[in-house]
């Protein structure tokens, strides 16, 4: 299976994302109280204009489309978030 990212907010999920055989990223920004307490999710990625939905996401899906959605998985990339990024590509020293 191959990765790929899903995409601008609002978009069309666009290929390679979009297809089936893709395991689609994508980016999210976790909202949060003083509490630390869970008041929702932003993220991106869309709805494909020409593949269909798998059986796993007809399973799940909520949005009510017959056309696949993306991402499949999102990882924290809001730079507000105080989330931790580490670059060993360079080195353990590179952060």
């Amino acid at each position: 299976m191959s990765v790929a990212s899903s995409g601008d907010v609002g978009a069309p999920a666009s290929y390679p994302a979009a297809s089936k055989n893709v395991l689609a990223v994508g980016e999210a920004s976790l909202q949060l109280d003083a509490g630390a307490n869970w008041l929702g999710e932003a993220g991106c990625g869309g709805v494909s204009r020409y593949e269909s939905q798998t059986s796993y996401q007809r399973a799940a899906a909520t949005q009510g489309r017959s056309y696949r959605t993306g991402p499949n998985v999102a990882y924290d990339a809001d730079a507000l978030a105080g989330f931790a990024v580490y670059n060993l590509y360079n080195g353990p020293s590179a952060s």
